[in-house]
């Protein structure tokens, strides 16, 4: 029986550092602040100074309740500049391999971790929570065939076998974050519902090296309600575009876009999330954003 009762929830509510009169708030501006602060240039994961002065500017801006570390993003930002480890993501003709080799090269790993400590020393000078945000491994195993063939249409069905392995890969290298002050985890599906699972429990090896950490699991899927899927042991709340379509008691927060018809919607300590458009205007954004904290 899924553990979601009182104290799951009291523990997101302190742990997630839950402001305002009730639930968190979490702003990701990943795409608006690399507009507006970086004039559209390359995100520097690849330098812990410029990353966390990046990540202070960002907060500085919006002033959400945990600050997002897109892993996802990350690791396509740096492969995506290194031909040598695509190169060898494409030796063998297998989704999985290229997922396998991505996300086991020690350099790129170092990396990372370098640039997501820079980023958690930010959130702890501002008293933010720590979000580490992973795609959905069918979404890692598609960007990482992306990135292998330099096609932005990847098709064809994952076999059942290549999404376990990628459940083991992604929990694989969760474990090389274990030194890091994580808050929570986010499952992330992205803007993809062909692939998407019939049960959390696909993810298992995710949810389980989470809670030997202590790290509470939150799955989002954008475009999908919430709890689409039914609630597994593990996941503690469902992100998505609008509440359950049935009562459910499970906690759960919407993801809208921030503008001028956004409200902050969710229950029960999860987190509602707020989206910036990459091409936001800076007045509106602003105005918005104190509109909604006065409601």
């Amino acid at each position: 029986m899924p553990r979601f009762g009182p104290p799951v929830r009291q523990a997101m509510l302190e742990g997630l550092a839950a402001a305002r009169d009730g639930e968190p708030l979490w702003i990701d501006s990943l795409e608006y602040c690399q507009a507006r602060i970086l004039h559209n240039g390359a995100l520097p994961w690849d330098n812990p100074a410029e990353i966390g002065d990046f990540f202070a500017k960002a907060d500085g801006l919006f002033s959400s309740d945990a600050v997002l570390f897109d892993m996802g993003r990350a690791y396509s930002d740096l492969v995506g500049a290194d031909v040598g480890i695509r190169t060898e993501m494409g030796a063998r003709d297998r989704a999985g391999y290229a997922l396998k080799v991505m996300l086991g090269d020690a350099f790129l790993r170092s990396l990372l971790l370098d640039a997501a400590v820079a980023v958690a020393a930010v959130a702890r000078s501002r008293q933010r929570s720590l979000v580490i945000s992973l795609p959905s491994p069918p979404r890692w195993l598609r960007e990482a065939q992306r990135l292998r063939t330099g096609d932005p249409h990847v098709k064809g069905l994952l076999e059942q076998k290549e999404l376990e392995a990628g459940a083991i890969y992604t929990a694989d290298h969760l474990r090389a974050l274990a030194t890091l002050p994580i808050d929570a985890i986010v499952i992330d599906e992205g803007g993809r519902r062909d692939e998407a699972v019939n049960s959390f429990e696909a993810y298992r090896p995710i949810l389980n090296v989470a809670e030997h950490f202590g790290w509470p699991v939150l799955h989002r899927a954008d475009l999908d309600p919430c709890w689409s899927c039914a609630a597994v042991e593990g996941v503690v709340a469902s992100l998505g575009c609008c509440a359950p379509a049935v009562a459910e008691a499970q906690p759960w927060g919407v993801v809208s876009e921030l503008g001028a018809s956004a409200a902050v919607c969710a229950t029960g300590g999860s987190p509602a999330v707020l989206v910036v458009p990459k091409g936001g205007d800076p007045d509106d954004m602003r105005s918005q954003m104190a509109s909604l904290r006065q409601r």
